[in-house]
């Protein structure tokens, strides 16, 4: 076994070990339960980079935002027709050019595309992060580049991204996509509670953790995405495969109750990567953008 496999082999039963111990700690130590799963919680994991990236960049005008003591790069990639502004935003453990062919739909039919990694994610340093980092960091971006009510498309855990930004720090956006992406903060905690059957003891100090982390006193109340009923829900566009099994369709159909005139789009078979690069989706992605009529057959 090569040693990066051996590496891998290792942190996977370490964190499973971890993880069998949350189970049982969870009912009678729901604190040091609690601390043992923020430390995987809050963990990056760092998939391949596309490819294309180097090429996107290259094409791309480059600034740079200083957050937390470091600096992380944020591209523009402009266009000489500019007929707006698009903002990309990947979710959790994911990185911006897992959104480089709806970028480049979008950029081919004239809009400027904003672009980065986020904090500890891609090829920033670091291992381990969190939305109220993220939606610092987005803020930074809007006031480095003085963004100009952009269209906002997210991928899973970044609609929480912008979700945040937007109730807590004003974030400027005129039109929001989001694809397979989780209506509220609470869910990340269900999906593990379901997965690992741990004790509902452990979640009220798994919450101090977030508090503390977050610097504010009731970091859940400001999760709660539903206050986004303030956006107008014709300027929403929901994207939901049907197979995807890290976020249930479930999650979509609750933006749905909370956004009653957005466009709705279900997929089949795409999962929860797959459907960045689906062309169906990039071409009704295009049509919203440009303000047009959905292409879907009804």
């Amino acid at each position: 076994m090569k040693r990066n496999g051996i590496h891998t082999f290792f942190n996977r039963n370490l964190i499973l070990a971890k993880l069998i111990s949350i189970r049982y700690l969870s009912e009678y130590f729901p604190k040091v339960a609690a601390h043992i799963f923020s430390g995987i919680w809050f963990k990056v994991s760092r998939p391949n980079l596309n490819p294309k990236r180097d090429e996107w960049i290259s094409k791309s005008i480059p600034f740079e935002v200083s957050h937390r003591g470091k600096k992380l790069p944020v591209y523009v990639r402009r266009h000489e027709a500019f007929i707006g502004q698009v903002v990309l935003i990947h979710g959790w453990s994911g990185r911006w050019d897992q959104l480089i062919k709806i970028g480049d739909a979008l950029h081919q039919k004239g809009f400027e595309i904003v672009f980065f990694d986020l904090p500890s994610h891609g090829e920033n340093i670091g291992d381990e992060s969190d939305i109220f980092e993220f939606s610092e960091f987005l803020k930074l971006v809007d006031e480095k580049l003085n963004l100009l009510s952009p269209i906002v498309i997210c991928h899973s855990a970044g609609f929480l991204t912008i979700a945040l930004a937007k109730l807590t720090k004003g974030f400027p956006l005129s039109k929001l996509v989001t694809i397979n992406s989780p209506a509220k903060f609470d869910y990340l905690i269900e999906v593990f509670e379901e997965k690992i059957r741990f004790s509902s003891r452990l979640i009220p100090e798994l919450w101090k953790i977030v508090d503390k982390r977050a610097g504010v006193v009731d970091a859940k109340t400001q999760l709660d995405t539903h206050h986004m009923a303030s956006i107008d829900s014709k300027s929403v566009l929901i994207f939901h495969d049907q197979n995807d099994k890290e976020v249930l369709v479930s999650q979509a159909e609750e933006m749905k109750k909370i956004w009653r005139e957005a466009r709705f789009i279900k997929t089949q078979g795409l999962g929860h990567n797959r459907i960045l690069a689906d062309q169906m989706v990039i071409d009704e992605i295009s049509s919203f953008c440009l303000g047009n009529k959905s292409l879907e057959k009804n």
